[in-house]
């Protein structure tokens, strides 16, 4: 029976939470509208409001809980008896229109009613001390009238559900009374308009049970809710939509390399990380405690796939546990944020910003990645500066030069600063901060503006169509070239000592033999040191010791060959040293080569070599006690015919090294390289070894 490939978590996580968040969005779009989430009880002679349901939609708009119900869908409940209230508070049937107030408010409004349903009774107007035997005109009833006097804050206006007319009163007397010959003539002023705004005496046009009172009473400080206010419940498929759109086609773009080959690891948690927060906009839509919950925690569950990958991208170690704690935090953070926005509506904010922070905060930092500081390693301020630099020669070398000059960088070359590595970073820097721009969706329940996410994803196609991929392909194609020059570099010297050894130094061979032969002795001894020489530049060209023994025998060959040219050079080198891979070791030889013959030529004694290497990791330093180097001398060194600088800066480039040459502490010039296999291709940094 064949065995079962077991999928990794890292697939099967994203393409599971996509999935749920995918059912749940399509889910409560069709799902009925559920309860509006608050109850009614009958407490001291009133309907009161017992209790509101948890990230119900009354919780946001609806009444609070203690209040007392003063109107209930067009009916006056402080005018009822006992047994209609009970009977009311028992039957928790629909809401359409509810008016409350607090229960201290309640003596003082039961007895201003009292007073205004006396007025009303000694009123001249039939309508107004009779209603039931003498209904509201039609005028008023069916908001025929002059929109003056029906419309919301003029003085007379029917109420929203359209059951009672409301007159304006301040508690002791009443507006003006309408006619219904004023209303359709237009006229709009009345005595009534000092109480515009206050509370408002009602007649029901209708509804009102046998014994019950046709009158009812608003208070200046009571609260009016419509079930429209807290049920905003739609079945709206646009965000769930728009959010399967970026899911599946952010899989296949990102998937198959069409974003570039530096997002394709993320090919899974990326377009996750931006679809979700969509998605969740349906759910959060969705009233209830279940769809609050789920909405909470899947946005930052969404968010740590993609979080995860660009922490493997750190080196291991404490900034990468720290970074780890932070991006937990965050993601705790904005589901908190998300389970407490019911009862705090200005929370929604907080969790969009933590939200796009869980992604942001680990994938700035992976953007930069993070690398040990050794003995001569570049300092972090002195990397960004060069990052800096080093961006900006893919527009303009000249310009660099110059920037490099201002800012007092040193001539640095890295695996980090390479035009090709700059893109990759640029890459992975917007990518970490499209979550975040699709998380703005969550600032807002129902007006939800989808402008931003979708003007920053069409800038990031543009970006990546006409600039970014066109420059990788300029860097890919400079890369080429210089691995290609590196590469015929090394082989025409291979060619040259071929043929001198099997000419030049043949012929001379002879030569001696025949002068000695001939007793001119004389000649033969010069024969004989112009054959050493020969040897010795077949030597520097060939590297036979290099390629038989390893870089740290190829340096005391080195030294010892230029020690007669100069007063002091002393070689500092390890036990146990390790070999490196054949192309590494090359690049640190022929570094050493070239700085050890500038600091003969150009600076002072004493030099010093130093020379670590074990298993994917290298060290080298070269110190002399000369003037030393000017600031940015490896970016002008193309336009000012350093070409010896220009070429250890090729060839730490073309094995992923940090290179770096400037002035030493106490004056001279030190050239540093560093190489490990992490920052060349991947992976946990290896442990300098220690010193003997």
């Amino acid at each position: 029976m064949k065995s079962v490939r077991r999928i990794p978590a890292r697939v099967v996580l994203p393409i599971l939470l996509g999935a749920i968040a995918a059912i749940a969005s399509n889910a409560v779009v069709s799902a009925p509208a559920p309860d509006f989430g608050f109850y009614l009880s009958y407490q001291d002679g009133q309907v009161v409001v017992s209790s509101v349901d948890y990230g119900s939609a009354a919780q946001s708009t609806g009444p609070e809980p203690g209040a007392v119900v003063t109107w209930l869908n067009g009916q006056y409940l402080l005018g009822m008896p006992d047994q209609a209230k009970r009977d009311i508070a028992q039957s928790q049937g629909s809401v359409v229109t509810m008016t409350t107030t607090t229960r201290d408010q309640v003596p003082a409004e039961e007895a201003t009613f009292a007073r205004l349903v006396v007025l009303a009774r000694q009123s001249d107007t039939p309508w107004l001390s009779s209603p039931e035997t003498n209904p509201v005109p039609a005028c008023f009833q069916y908001q025929s009238c002059d929109p003056a006097y029906t419309a919301f804050g003029t003085p007379y206006f029917s109420s929203l559900d359209g059951n009672e007319l409301c007159i304006p009163t301040d508690g002791t007397r009443l507006a003006d009374l309408p006619t219904v010959s004023l209303a359709l003539s237009g006229v709009t002023e009345t005595s009534g308009s000092e109480f515009a705004y206050g509370a408002s005496f009602c007649v029901l046009f209708s509804g009102w049970s046998p014994g019950y009172s046709p009158y009812g009473y608003v208070g200046p400080s009571d609260q009016q809710f419509f079930s429209d206010l807290w049920m905003q419940f739609g079945t709206d498929r646009g965000p769930t939509f728009l959010g399967l759109a970026i899911l599946l086609l952010g899989w296949l773009i990102v998937g198959r390399g069409w974003a570039g080959s530096a997002l394709r690891p993320y090919a899974l948690t990326l377009p996750l990380a931006t679809a979700v927060p969509l998605l969740v906009v349906s759910i959060n839509r969705y009233p209830t405690l279940a769809a609050m919950v789920v909405g909470s925690v899947l946005v930052p569950l969404a968010m740590l796939p993609l979080a995860i990958d660009f922490l493997g991208r750190m080196d291991r170690g404490w900034r990468r546990r720290l970074v780890a704690l932070v991006t937990v935090g965050l993601a705790v953070g904005s589901a908190a944020c998300g389970l407490l926005t019911p009862a705090n509506h200005s929370l929604l904010y907080p969790r969009a910003f933590l939200a796009g922070c869980v992604v942001f905060v680990p994938g700035v930092l992976a953007a930069r990645p993070f690398h040990r500081m050794e003995s001569g390693a570049v300092p972090r301020r002195r990397q960004w500066r060069g990052t800096l630099v080093g961006g900006l020669s893919l527009v303009s070398q000249p310009l660099a030069a110059r920037l490099s000059h201002r800012v007092g960088t040193d001539s640095t070359a890295s695996p980090a600063t390479t035009p090709r590595a700059l893109i990759e970073r640029v890459d992975i820097l917007l990518a970490a901060m499209t979550p975040g721009i699709a998380a703005i969706c969550l600032t807002s329940t129902y007006n939800v503006d989808f402008g931003p996410l979708l003007i920053w994803l069409g800038a990031l196609l543009i970006a990546t169509r006409f600039i970014v991929r066109p420059l990788g392909r300029l860097a890919t194609v400079a890369v080429r070239q210089r691995d290609l020059v590196v590469a015929a570099t090394e082989a025409e010297r291979s060619r040259i000592a071929a043929d001198i050894h099997d000419d030049a130094l043949q012929d001379l061979t002879m030569l001696v033999r025949r002068l000695d032969a001939a007793g001119d002795t004389e000649n033969a001894q010069a024969a004989r040191e112009i054959a050493e020489r020969l040897r010795a530049i077949c030597g520097d060209l060939k590297l036979p010791v290099l390629d038989d023994l390893g870089v740290g025998p190829a340096l005391e060959w080195l030294c010892g060959r230029l020690e007669a040219k100069t007063e002091s050079i002393t070689l500092d080198r390890l036990a146990g040293e390790s070999r490196l891979p054949a192309n590494v070791e090359l690049a640190v030889f022929r570094v050493a080569q070239e700085a050890l013959s500038n600091a003969v030529r150009h600076g002072a004694p004493p030099v010093v070599v130093r020379y670590r290497s074990r298993p994917g990791w290298v060290e080298l330093e070269v110190d002399d006690s000369g003037g030393g180097v000017e600031d940015g001398a490896a970016e002008r060194a193309e336009q000012t015919g350093h070409l010896g600088i220009l070429n250890m800066t090729q060839r730490a480039e073309a094995v992923g090294a940090n290179l770096r040459i400037g002035r030493r502490p106490g004056g001279g010039t030190r050239v540093s390289f560093v190489w490990e296999r992490a920052a060349a291709a991947g992976g946990a940094p290896a442990q300098a070894p220690a010193p003997a």
